[in-house]
């Protein structure tokens, strides 16, 4: 679906951490959870994999 080689169902798990950081815009420590989250995800599925 992506060069990430993401899927269908990976766009369900964008969408929940799209709507985290924007329901929680003004918590600091809420956005560096989800760019935890992100980080580690994402070396799961490197650029052009």
């Amino acid at each position: 679906m992506t060069t990430h080689g993401l899927l269908e169902i990976d766009m369900e798990r964008i969408v929940e951490l799209i709507d985290t950081v924007l329901m929680h815009h003004d918590n600091d420590a809420k956005l560096a959870t989800v760019k935890q989250k992100v980080n580690n995800w994402m070396k799961q599925h490197l650029l052009y994999s």
